[in-house]
């Protein structure tokens, strides 16, 4: 039995009508057994009762498809956007629950053995890593790394917010933003907020996260990005 898994960052999509409709239709299409919607609502918007409203909408119109709905809070202190959420759906058996990753809440995926004919157990984990600072990200990949079971083979999809190393992007982005970050004849004349996002990019050029997956056994699929 094959399983089909997606991630999707709808950048509060559930909050806004029309692109509620939209991303619904889009998750048909899909036509994938788990989805992992990141960034899915943002109950801090002004308007919360009518967000609320359609955030029940779509759970209503996910559970006609046949989905199972999971709502998991990021409760990141860290995050200028602490009480945003990520929607996960399933229309297979499986347990979920939210693991703490160094702060940031993540959405653990067990299908059990008896879901899948003749396969071992299969861990998912849907994350929204730190899309700020590398260090940050790099504690959540530890702290993801410790929830994984040595013998149950495991997928991890969402928003890693980092590059590998090696890749074309990686050197451009390193090159580009390294040198707005570490110039000072440059970067004095640069407003504040672009030298804020060279650091960001900069960091994830870096490819460290990616490094303590690969360390633990896992193998990115999304070569050349």
């Amino acid at each position: 039995m094959s399983i089909t898994v997606a991630a999707w960052n709808v950048q509060e999509g559930l909050d806004i009508p029309d692109r509620s409709k939209s991303l619904l239709e889009g998750v048909k299409q899909l036509d994938s057994d788990v989805v992992v919607l990141k960034d899915a609502f943002w109950p801090g918007n002004p308007l919360h009762q009518q967000k609320l409203s359609l955030l029940h909408e779509a759970e209503d119109a996910f559970t006609n498809e046949g989905y199972t709905v999971h709502p998991l809070a990021y409760e990141d202190a860290a995050d200028p956007y602490p009480d945003r959420f990520m929607l996960t759906i399933a229309r297979i058996g499986m347990e979920m629950a939210g693991v703490n990753l160094d702060g940031r809440n993540a959405m653990k995926l067990t299908i059990p053995e008896n879901s899948r004919k003749n396969a071992a157990k299969l861990e998912i984990f849907g994350v929204h890593l730190d899309d700020r600072h590398e260090h940050r990200r790099v504690k959540q990949a530890y702290s993801l790394v410790s929830e994984m079971q040595d013998s149950a083979p495991t997928a991890i999809i969402g928003d890693l917010n980092t590059l590998a190393r090696n890749t074309l992007p990686a050197r451009v982005i390193g090159a580009t933003f390294g040198k707005l970050q570490n110039a000072d004849h440059i970067s004095r004349r640069v407003p504040d907020r672009l030298r804020a996002i060279a650091s960001k990019l900069g960091d994830m050029a870096s490819g460290v996260t990616l490094d303590v997956f690969e360390q633990a056994g896992l193998h990115d699929i999304s070569t050349g990005n």
